[in-house]
């Protein structure tokens, strides 16, 4: 799956996760441009069966997780609660949220403390689960085209306190995720 361009090279396009996983509960095998994304979207579900085709002069080669290093998962945050001093409260709020499952809303003027608090709940949280993060690898692959490679941290993204509506949640023609 890919782009041809006048060269005859094969360019990435989005949405190759999808299109993989879809491949693979039909028994299909994929053809892919982008060597460091197959091995990261093969490491994500081993049963897939993609292969690696730069351009179309040449030949197409097998790709495994295992011989690309995508077994390589970043680290997690070292970011705990004992690195905050005070707000109790905030800090049992958090706990609660985050061992619940629930949402949280932190607000409050600038500098008291709000983004420290939401990168620290990371550390609380479980880490994802398989499917999990296969629906977060398609939703990344689709929207930003390539993956940042495999983990099973939970994503944290951190906007600006301008960040208009439209920014935050998406739109726009063609349709793009906030």
């Amino acid at each position: 799956m890919g782009e041809l361009s006048l060269t005859g090279e094969v360019r990435t396009v989005p949405g190759l996760l999808i299109a993989a996983l879809a491949c693979g509960q039909s028994g299909l095998t994929l053809l892919q441009s982008n060597q460091a994304q197959v091995g990261r979207q093969a490491s994500l579900s081993p049963c897939l069966g993609i292969h690696h085709l730069s351009d179309l002069k040449r030949p197409i080669s097998p790709m495994t997780a295992s011989n690309l290093g995508a077994n390589d998962v970043p680290a997690a945050s070292d970011a705990t609660l004992d690195d905050i001093k005070g707000q109790q409260t905030a800090k049992r709020a958090l706990i609660i949220a985050a061992t619940g499952g629930h949402h949280l809303l932190l607000f409050g003027p600038p500098g008291s403390g709000k983004t420290m608090l939401a990168k620290r709940m990371l550390g609380l949280m479980a880490p994802l689960t398989e499917q999990e993060a296969v629906e977060i690898a398609c939703i990344q692959s689709v929207t930003a085209g390539s993956l940042p490679g495999p983990t099973l941290e939970r994503p944290f993204r951190e906007v600006h306190h301008s960040t208009s509506a439209a920014a935050l949640i998406g739109g726009g023609s063609p349709p793009r995720a906030g």
